[in-house]
Parts: C-alpha cells; sequence; structure tokens
C-alpha cells in the first residue's frame, strides 16, 4: 500500500506535483483499477486505440514510476515536461503534463514515432486531466 509521502517524495526527488486526481486515484486503488482498459487515441480525423495496461509502480519495483523517469531524463529526445505514469501493451507512456498552459493534461507518448528535432510530433492529448482520461476509457 502506498502513503501520501511516498508521493511527497516523488515529486520532491524530480521536481514535479502530481495533479490531485492522479495523486488521489494512486492512494485509494494503488493504479490496479485501470487495468487493460481500451484508449481511444484521435487525432485530427486520425482513430486508432490502444489499451491501458499498467501503472507505473510508487515504490520500488520492476516497473517503479522512480526508475522510469530517471531513464527518461536520460533520453536527449524525452521531453521534459511530461511525467509518465502508465503504459500500453508495447510499452509505449501514458504520462501527464507540468507545463503551466496544460499542467494535468493526459497524453500517449508514441515513442516509434519520434523525431527527434520535434518530439512533441510522438504525442496524442488523450484527456484533459485524469479523471477526463478515466471516462474516456472503453
Amino acid at each position: 500500500m502506498i502513503e501520501q509521502q511516498d508521493l511527497l517524495d516523488l515529486e520532491s526527488e524530480y521536481g514535479f506535483r502530481f495533479p490531485n486526481e492522479l495523486k488521489e486515484f494512486y492512494l485509494k486503488y494503488n493504479g490496479e483499477k485501470l487495468k487493460q482498459k481500451k484508449v481511444v487515441l484521435q487525432e485530427g480525423d486520425w482513430r486508432s486505440s490502444t489499451g491501458f495496461h499498467c501503472f507505473y509502480s510508487i515504490k520500488q519495483g520492476h516497473s517503479s514510476l522512480s526508475k522510469k523517469i530517471r531513464n527518461c531524463s536520460c533520453d536527449d529526445w524525452w521531453i521534459d515536461w511530461l511525467i509518465p505514469f502508465g503504459y500500453d501493451e508495447g510499452g509505449e507512456d501514458f504520462c501527464f503534463s507540468t507545463r503551466d498552459s496544460d499542467y494535468g493534461s493526459i497524453y500517449y507518448f508514441m515513442s516509434d514515432c519520434i523525431d527527434e528535432e520535434c518530439p512533441e510530433n510522438a504525442l496524442v492529448k488523450v484527456g484533459d486531466n485524469f479523471n477526463d482520461f478515466i471516462n474516456r476509457m472503453e
């Protein structure tokens, strides 16, 4: 079971803050409720879908959020205002924005579509906030 302090420790270590909805979800469900839900991706006229596979764990583990953030920060192409919190069956990340302009918005990051000169081209916005993201799932 995770505690409020576990989330505060991550925020302090990496210099971000969780959106309140995501923080509450982690504390209540520890990331278990969303496994294997369908996420519809939409960008203009293009539509596709993927499945939300799993949350990164808050505490240590094979898929810990701390380890994922540390690995992302080593990649030159990683977008520094994104914090990953979960992934699909293929290992592509679901992230939340820490930018002031759209703080808490949820993005799907398609690393196989990365353009190192413009990594934001690999993003598909899938929710204005965490609750919107959950409500759009099928």
